[in-house]
C-alpha cells in the first residue's frame, strides 16, 4: 500500500511529526485515515459520524484515500448536511451583523428569514424572485438603497402623492414593513403566501425561478 501523506499544517500531519519526533515508527502497512478530531471545523455529529465508520472503510477497496472515512459517510448520507456544523459560524456572523461590522448577504437572508422572504414575494405580487425579495431585505437591514424596478416607480410617485415615502430608503423600510404587518393577508391570487414558501424553499437548494416568481 502506497504511504499517505497528510496535507501540510493538517492536525493528522502534526500530531504525526510529534510521534516521529518521540521516535515514534508508524506501522506501515496499517492504513491511516483522517478520523472525526481531524475536522474541528464539523460539529459533534459528524465527527463521530466519520469516527463510527472508519473499521468498514478499512475492510473496504477505497483505503488509498485518507479522507475515505469523510467520503463514505457523506455517500451514506450519515452526515448533518451543514445544518449544525453552519451553527457556530453562523452565531460569530450573527453577532458581528448585529454590531454592524459585517454586512448581510441576500443568501444570509434566504437561509435566515425564509418565511419573510416569502411575504416580501407575496407582498410584491410575485415581482420579487426569492433572491431579489431576499436582496431587498438585506439591503434594508443594511440601510442601503435598494433599485429596482418596482421601488423606482414607487420613489417617483413621491412628487404626486404625499403619503408616499421620498427616498429609495424610505421606500426599502416602508416595503419590508408592509410585508410584515400585512402578512395575514397575503392569499389568494398574485399573493399565495404558501406558493412563495414553497419557491424560497426550492431557491436554497438551487432550483427558484429566475426572473419572477409568477
Amino acid at each position: 500500500m502506497p504511504k499517505v501523506i497528510y496535507p501540510p499544517g493538517s492536525i493528522a500531519e502534526q500530531t504525526l511529526q510529534v510521534r516521529l519526533r518521540e521516535n515514534f515508527v508508524p506501522d506501515e502497512d496499517e492504513p491511516r485515515f483522517l478520523v472525526g478530531k481531524d475536522y474541528p471545523e464539523l460539529c459533534d455529529t459528524c465527527r463521530s459520524a466519520i469516527d463510527s465508520v472508519v473499521e468498514q472503510v478499512m475492510e473496504g477497496p477505497d483505503t488509498e484515500d485518507q479522507e475515505s472515512p469523510l467520503l463514505f459517510a457523506g455517500d451514506h448520507r450519515l452526515m448533518c448536511g451543514g445544518d449544525h456544523c453552519r451553527v457556530r459560524e453562523d452565531r460569530e456572523r450573527r453577532k458581528k451583523q448585529k454590531q454592524g461590522h459585517l454586512p448581510y448577504a441576500g443568501q444570509d437572508i434566504l437561509n435566515r428569514y425564509p418565511k419573510l422572504t416569502a411575504h416580501m414575494i407575496c407582498e410584491s405580487l410575485g415581482y420579487f424572485t426569492p433572491t431579489s425579495a431576499a436582496n431587498a431585505i438585506a439591503a434594508y437591514l443594511n440601510k442601503e438603497e435598494c433599485y429596482c424596478e418596482w421601488y423606482m416607480d414607487m420613489h417617483g410617485k413621491s412628487q404626486h402623492y404625499p403619503n408616499t415615502p421620498h427616498t429609495m430608503l424610505e421606500v426599502g423600510e416602508r416595503t419590508v414593513k408592509r410585508a410584515i404587518t400585512l402578512r395575514r393577508s397575503h392569499s389568494g391570487f398574485m399573493a399565495e403566501y404558501k406558493r412563495a414558501f414553497l419557491l424560497v424553499k426550492a431557491e436554497q437548494v438551487g432550483q427558484g425561478p429566475l426572473f419572477m416568481s409568477w
